[in-house]
């Protein structure tokens, strides 16, 4: 945490030649024509502190760049949750030439009488192996659609 502090401490002796320069390291672009020091040393303290934080993995990143793109093409988007699906909806599935049901309650799913947090839990139920239960379920609009041997 002292390291922070001594980093943005410097921040604030360095001269607009300097916040610049570091601007460029830190950001990999070339500041604002415009950008007052005062500026400068506002972001480059954020992206100070911003990198001491914890990261995003590499997962969680892929999805939310996946989300940003989505919403550059199209800013009208409105992504699907699984969180956000209204109790009494029934999900089917064919696998291994068998319907499978699955109702979705207030907190979690019901499948074959038998409570479930979640729908991975059930995909792994009915498949024997680890599935993404949202892209099992046909609820994920991104990314390669599994191969399945078994539909």
């Amino acid at each position: 945490m002292a390291d922070i502090a001594d980093e943005i401490a410097i921040l604030e002796q360095s001269s607009t030649v300097a916040l610049k320069a570091e601007w460029r390291g830190r950001l990999t672009t070339e500041p604002p024509s415009h950008a007052s020091d005062e500026y400068m040393r506002s972001v480059l303290a954020y992206r100070i502190q911003e990198g001491s934080g914890p990261k995003l993995s590499k997962a969680r990143r892929r999805k939310l760049e996946g989300l940003a793109g989505e919403f550059e093409t199209n800013p009208g988007y409105q992504p699907t949750s699984v969180t956000h699906m209204k109790p009494g909806v029934r999900l089917l599935r064919e696998w291994n030439g068998e319907t499978h049901e699955v109702t979705v309650l207030r907190s979690g799913f019901e499948y074959r009488s038998t409570r479930y947090r979640s729908l991975s839990m059930i995909a792994r139920v009915i498949t024997g192996a680890r599935w993404s239960g949202p892209r099992f379920f046909g609820l994920k609009r991104t990314g390669k659609e599994p191969t399945d041997a078994g539909s």
